[in-house]
């Protein structure tokens, strides 16, 4: 994909820059800014992505949406994709600068699935198990899913260790139709 390797370049650049700066957590609030409003509006999404909509009206927008609510070096940085005629990649560069972020800094990214909200003081314990485990810090995201039923599923990197009721209750039908006399064993 031509528009990710793009991407990429550009927030490596963007990131390079920003730690130069030192001014690389600020550029990473930023940037999940800028991804999260490009995400969250069709409408933006496709006006930065249309080819008959000219560069300065987009820029112009992005002003508007932007201007006075991120750092210079961020707003700078939108209005050089702008002039290079860029911007309909500005969201996977945001992600992605995001992406190098988590690289450069040695955060690895984990998600805590639960059947209901979990207490800051559960969280805590989670996320201080998994980065003695994994030896690095640790960005941790909590989804809810109720049909887990209960217990939780912890994801780090390409690892998950499942601890639901439902995993447990698949486990049992599971041992159940190859052993129908599994519970008079037991």
């Amino acid at each position: 994909m031509k528009g990710n390797r793009a991407a990429i370049r550009y927030a490596k650049s963007l990131l390079s820059l920003a730690i130069e700066q030192k001014k690389e957590d600020k550029v990473r609030e930023d940037m999940t800014f800028v991804a999260e409003t490009v995400d969250n509006s069709r409408d933006l999404d496709l006006l930065l992505k249309s080819p008959i909509v000219k560069s300065d009206q987009k820029q112009q927008v992005l002003d508007k949406l932007f201007s006075g609510k991120i750092s210079d070096l961020s707003e700078g940085f939108l209005k050089i994709m702008t002039n290079k005629k860029r911007e309909d990649i500005l969201s996977m560069v945001a992600k992605e600068y995001l992406t190098q972020y988590k690289l450069e800094k040695n955060i690895s990214s984990a998600e805590v699935i639960s059947a209901v909200p979990l207490s800051k003081d559960v969280l805590a314990k989670v996320e201080k198990m998994i980065k003695d485990s994994e030896k690095q810090d640790i960005e941790l995201k909590q989804t809810v899913n109720p049909e887990i039923i209960g217990g939780l599923i912890v994801r780090v990197g390409d690892k998950q260790i499942d601890a639901s009721i439902s995993r447990k209750i698949s486990d049992l039908k599971q041992r159940f139709s190859e052993n129908p006399s599994y519970v008079a064993e037991n």
